[in-house]
């Protein structure tokens, strides 16, 4: 290998890792955040707990990620309960991020989750514990 081959390769690296040293240390793209606390949970949730307005007396405040059947594996009763659960979280979207694309992200969710948004059917996942994206924005209200 040529000495100016050498030193070229070693030029580019340096100027790459200058580059890089100044480079602005938070993305410009993607914005995330952290939506875990704060939901409001009912099993057996009525059918109208989808709407945007809905009376959430009654309710239990959860922190996700939650899990309502943890206990049955621990009790003697062999009638594992099972049914629907509803969650809601009420959430207010900076008016900055107008332009930007708005996605909820889960981590895991088992069986069908549907999504609602203001009332709005937004998207359905069918898994068991597997994560999934939702792109809400044209559901919300600026």
């Amino acid at each position: 290998m040529s000495r100016i081959f050498k030193y070229s390769i070693l030029a580019i690296c340096c100027v790459l890792c200058f580059a890089s040293a100044f480079a602005d240390p938070v993305p410009q793209g993607r914005i995330s955040y952290t939506i875990n606390d704060g939901w409001k949970f009912k099993l057996q949730g009525s059918g109208y707990a989808k709407n945007a307005v809905y009376d959430e007396g009654g309710w239990t405040t959860v922190q996700l990620p939650h899990t309502w059947n943890n206990k049955d594996p621990f009790d003697n009763d062999r009638d594992y309960l099972r049914g629907i659960g509803w969650y809601r979280k009420h959430l207010s979207v900076d008016p900055s991020l107008r332009s930007k694309k708005i996605f909820l992200y889960f981590e895991g969710a088992n069986q069908v989750t549907d999504v609602y948004v203001n009332g709005a059917f937004a998207g359905e996942h069918v898994g068991g514990y597997t994560p999934f994206t939702i792109d809400i924005t044209r559901f919300l209200h600026w």
